[in-house]
This record gives structure tokens, sequence and C-alpha cells, in this order.
């Protein structure tokens, strides 16, 4: 018995050293990526933040190749961070799965006037209907001086 409980602490030590993001630094499997990242820092909490990053920017990386994940919805599923003194620092492990979802759909986007095409639009519209009212009025008045020539 005092053997049986030995071999089990042993083993799950070993087990806690050796997880997925110390293996390998990303997984696709059905509609999910799963993405670690490693970081390091002088304090635990920016080799965490650094972890993260590093995380986010492997799921970019695989993302932005995938057809069936470029312009779909993602949900961010935080696991689990290991993290180790070392060196006077920390060296942190952050594994991130994301989840696809459906295909996000883009709006058109209509052209936006600035304010100098909204201010040349309307002059260019302020002369046209001026040429239009001009030109009436030379109709009108060439129809009375033909009038009074007779």
């Amino acid at each position: 018995m005092k053997y049986l409980i030995m071999l089990l602490l042993l083993t799950s030590d070993v087990y806690a050293q050796t997880w997925f993001c110390t293996e390998e630094s990303s997984r696709r499997e059905k509609g999910q990526i799963s993405a670690c990242g490693v970081g390091a820092g002088t304090t635990e909490d920016q080799a965490r933040l650094d972890a993260a990053n590093h995380a986010k920017a492997e799921f970019d990386h695989i993302c932005n190749a995938s057809s069936d994940c470029k312009d779909h919805e993602v949900f961010v599923e935080p696991r689990r961070t290991t993290c180790e003194q070392e060196r006077g620092g920390f060296k942190c492990y952050r594994l991130i799965v994301y989840l696809i979802g459906k295909p996000v759909v883009h709006q058109k986007v209509e052209y936006a006037m600035t304010n100098q095409d909204l201010i040349n639009k309307m002059i260019n519209d302020g002369l046209q209907r001026h040429k239009k009212v001009m030109d009436e009025f030379d109709r009108l008045n060439a129809r009375e001086m033909q009038r009074y020539k007779h």
C-alpha cells in the first residue's frame, strides 16, 4: 500500500509538469482552436499577460489562414495558466480556447461624405438652381422684349 501511494504521488507530479501547453503550441478540433502562449517577465503578472498575448497571436495566425474561421464569430474561453519562477523572473504557459461561431455578416458601408464634399455638393446644387432661374429669367425677359417691339 505504501508503494502504491508513492507511485500515485510521483505520477501525479509528473502529470502536473507535462500538460498541453508544454507539449504543443496549438490544436484545432471541431469548431475550436486551443492556442497556447509562453510569456516571461520580471513579475508574474507581466509573464501572465505576455503568455496571454502570445496565445492570442497564435490563434490569430491560425484563424487568418483558415476560411472557416476568418470573418466568423469567435468566443473566448480562458483556460489553464501555469507559472514558474526562474532566473530572477517568471515564465508562464497560458491556454486559451477559441470557439468558432457562425459567419459575421458585413453590412455594406455607404459612401460617407466629408464636410468638404457636402459643402461642394451644396454649392454645385445652388449654382445649378441659380442657372435654371437665370435661364428662365432670360427666356421670360426675351419674350417680354419681343412683345414691346411689336
